[in-house]
């Protein structure tokens, strides 16, 4: 994966700017993931992070440049969870729709917080979200190797519109009921 444009995160750090940039980069993906792209403020994240405001610029182009960024880290930190909880549909399935993953807040997949608001970002920010929406995708189909790139976006889907109604909920019970249900139907569906 190249890095994120305005960024360098997967690049090697050895330097104080370069861990700095780390860390506004991390701070940045944590806002994200727990509450969108438009709850993240540049001048919170800069406070988070003990920088001052006036320091971003020194860093990233633009917001957007540090979106874009905070996406791509949001999202390789996601991957490492999903790839380290094992190689099954039902693993995937399990640890997705699992009531961890609703509640999990700054650990949360950035597909799921962002859905919505991709759309609505500038092109950059977009395409960084798309790749990762069409990694969630293959992560599906290659754990289904019967099923299509369609159906694996059925699936994913299936899973981001679970995960997003059950965030929406305040009853735990009914969360508790409405994971169930969809890791059941899931699994019944497609599992085999």
């Amino acid at each position: 994966m190249a890095p994120a444009e305005g960024g360098s995160y997967l690049w090697p750090m050895s330097t104080k700017y370069e861990l700095t940039h780390q860390r506004i980069v991390a701070t940045a993906a944590r806002s994200l993931r727990r509450g969108g792209f438009e709850a993240l403020g540049v001048a919170e994240v800069m406070k988070a992070t003990g920088l001052t405001h006036g320091g971003f610029y020194a860093h990233f182009k633009s917001r957007d440049a540090l979106l874009s960024e905070a996406f791509a880290r949001a999202a390789a930190d996601s991957r490492e969870t999903t790839t380290a909880a094992g190689s099954s549909f039902r693993d995937l399935v399990e640890l997705y729709l699992s009531e961890a993953h609703v509640a999990g807040g700054e650990s949360a997949c950035p597909v799921a917080a962002c859905l919505s608001e991709i759309p609505h970002q500038a092109k950059a920010v977009r395409r960084v979200a798309n790749e990762e929406v069409a990694r969630l995708v293959e992560l599906v189909r290659a754990r289904l190797p019967r099923a299509s790139t369609v159906d694996a976006m059925v699936i994913a889907a299936s899973m981001l519109g679970t995960l997003q109604l059950a965030r929406s909920l305040e009853d735990p019970a009914q969360v508790k009921r409405l994971l169930a249900s969809a890791r059941k139907s899931l699994l019944v569906q497609h599992e085999g």
